[in-house]
């Protein structure tokens, strides 16, 4: 992949990629029978509603709770920690922030439902059953990746990749043949959970017995310690909070405002010519902040600088294909794989596909401080900008008749943040040049 660079596992690299390969290979052969399957046999209502109420459980879970990813971070930059301390610590954190968000959670659900124009008129049986069988499949969800994203600080990605992308297909493929048998999401919901603890019980097995052994340890935790995974933690967990704002708090923004049918066409336009390129992008997204970290640790600066040029003309290939098949074949693709049911001016999928390539530069932008656990202020500004953004679009009723203003919208916010992190990315690489010289 990289004959540039010396010394590096090649072997590793190749079998990561290949891992997230696998992933995203599953992911795509999901999302192209998940979506459409759910729409012929629970109908376009039921399925809105259903990737609705999964919505605010995704703000949580969305590129995972990253106390867990700042601790696998430490661990790959310092050779001499506990792994088991930091481990315990990022474990209490992703539990304390689950009892937080819980209050947020069924407040909202249960407190402000009548304010949703997705609800009116309409009543689903078992309400408060479902909200509490989906927060606590997504809670189990967030125990089982943070232990999942610790165990790759040995840089093993592959095997948790391919034990992620196994469940995905048990939870996206069989969910819609439920409604086969019955229209209740309450079943769906029940199947839901049942697989997320298989997935925890089944991660801890396999994880433990072939790759690395994590214990959970209470007792004299360093309080150091914790103030410190916690502060780097945050600056994870703001750069995340954006993102879920960007993809659930998006979904929940547009419940508020249109029908459960307009949720279902959004979401299908997010996943076709958003959510796809990020998967793509997300094959080497994870497995480069590892060697970025290894490299940072060995002080071998340039070479960070060498992979990450590499890295950043892959990424304008991939972006270039995506534009140019957009253009030329998005449309069709989009009406074949939904089943010509949608109407929607062809305006819109380009306003998707430009946020989404804008989002990504942007992203890139800041990959090196993610991989260095020095995101800092630059991910705390990123989200005030995210939530002043959403704040701005509940404030305007016109939005609710025309989607495509939303993203003009969206796209002025996702310039403004690509420029700021262009700023910090090159002060932070002028660095990285002088600390090698």
């Amino acid at each position: 992949m990289i004959n540039f660079l010396e010394n590096i596992k090649k072997s590793r690299i190749k079998k990561n990629i290949s891992g997230n390969t696998l992933h995203v290979f599953c992911l795509f052969l999901i999302q192209l029978f998940h979506l459409p399957l759910m729409i012929y046999l629970w109908g376009i209502e039921k399925t809105g509603l259903w990737i609705y109420l999964l919505a605010i459980p995704n703000l949580l879970s969305f590129w995972k709770l990253n106390f867990s990813e700042a601790s696998k971070q430490e661990l790959i930059l310092k050779k001499f920690l506990n792994k088991n301390e930091i481990y315990s610590i990022s474990f209490l954190l992703t539990i304390l922030t689950i009892l937080f968000f819980a209050i947020i959670y069924f407040t909202v659900n249960l407190k402000f439902i009548h304010l949703f124009e997705i609800f009116r008129n309409i009543e689903i049986n078992n309400y408060n059953w479902i909200l509490i069988l989906i927060f606590a499949s997504f809670s189990i969800d967030l125990i089982t990746n943070n232990f999942l994203t610790i165990s790759q600080y040995t840089g093993k990605i592959y095997r948790t990749q391919i034990l992620v992308s196994i469940f995905t297909v048990m939870e996206k493929i069989f969910i819609p043949f439920i409604g086969f048998f019955t229209e209740q999401l309450f079943y769906a919901a029940i199947y839901l959970l049942l697989v997320k603890m298989i997935k925890y019980s089944s991660s801890i097995y396999i994880m433990k017995k072939y790759t690395i052994s994590l214990s959970l340890n209470f007792k004299n935790l360093n309080r150091n310690k914790i103030n410190d995974i916690f502060k780097k933690s945050t600056s994870f967990y703001f750069n995340d909070l954006s993102n879920v704002i960007n993809v659930s708090g998006f979904i929940y923004f547009i419940g508020y405002f249109f029908v459960a049918e307009v949720v279902t066409m959004i979401t299908a336009l997010q996943t076709l010519f958003k959510f796809l390129i990020l998967w793509i992008y997300g094959i080497f997204d994870n497995v480069l902040r590892y060697e970025f970290a290894n490299f940072y640790k060995n002080k071998q600066f340039l070479k960070i600088i060498k992979l990450y040029k590499y890295q950043k003309n892959l990424l304008y290939i991939i972006l270039l294909l995506f534009f140019v098949m957009t253009y030329l074949v998005g449309k069709n693709i989009f009406d074949i794989w939904t089943g010509y049911i949608f109407i929607y001016k062809i305006n819109l999928i380009y306003l998707v596909m430009i946020e989404s390539i804008i989002f990504l530069l942007g992203y890139n932008q800041i990959i090196l401080l993610y991989s260095l656990n020095r995101l800092k202020k630059i991910s705390f500004y990123g989200l005030i900008i995210n939530v002043l953004v959403l704040i701005i679009l509940f404030s305007f009723e016109s939005t609710r008749v025309n989607i495509e203003t939303i993203y003009y919208v969206l796209i002025f916010k996702s310039l403004m943040i690509l420029f700021i992190n262009i700023i910090f990315n090159y002060k932070f690489t002028q660095l990285l040049l002088l600390k090698n010289d």
